[in-house]
């Protein structure tokens, strides 16, 4: 390769900045596992979409009330029955035959979490859960629990090891 375009891909590399390569890195690390939005931010209509991904990347669908298995629990499906409910896959609570419950706030940005199954089907299976606020990721600060218009999050470390569970996860999950 010549000076010039070696010159020319570091620059360009460089002008990207940290937050774009972690964007980037974030993005194509790992499956996207399963997903919790919020629909229609900052409304009287505000609610919360949640999406469960099959291996090959597809939505998961069942009929309202019924259940699906995984790694990390039972998902149960809730029917949406007006906008501004909690509707889709939701992570079921051990302790109740109901989907968790989820606090809402109003916030005009929307908020999403996002997981991801890392190093799938090997010994080293791990988990990193990803939160976003509009189309900024929100990085954890040291061991400071988040409110978010998804409910509350609490950070789970650096993945040490890819079978650590790295990032965000919802605080109902780790009461479990």
């Amino acid at each position: 390769m010549n000076r010039t375009l070696a010159r020319l891909l570091i620059f360009a590399v460089a002008s990207l900045g940290t937050t774009g390569l972690v964007e980037a890195q974030s993005r194509n690390d790992g499956r996207l596992f399963y997903e919790m939005a919020v629909t229609n931010a900052g409304s009287r209509s505000q609610g919360l979409e949640g999406t469960l991904y099959d291996a090959a990347g597809n939505a998961v669908t069942v009929a309202p009330g019924e259940t699906v298995e995984t790694d990390i629990g039972t998902f149960i499906m809730n029917a949406c029955a007006v906008p501004w409910d909690s509707c889709g896959m939701y992570r079921k609570n051990d302790k109740e035959d109901e989907a968790v419950d989820i606090f809402l706030t109003m916030d005009s940005v929307p908020w999403e979490f996002r997981l991801y199954v890392i190093a799938e089907g090997s010994r080293s299976e791990g988990w990193r859960g990803e939160l976003w606020h509009g189309d900024q990721q929100v990085m954890p600060e040291g061991t400071k629990p988040l409110a978010t218009a998804l409910g509350h999050f609490l950070p789970r470390g650096d993945a040490q090891m890819l079978w650590d569970w790295s990032g965000w996860i919802p605080a109902s999950w780790a009461a479990e």
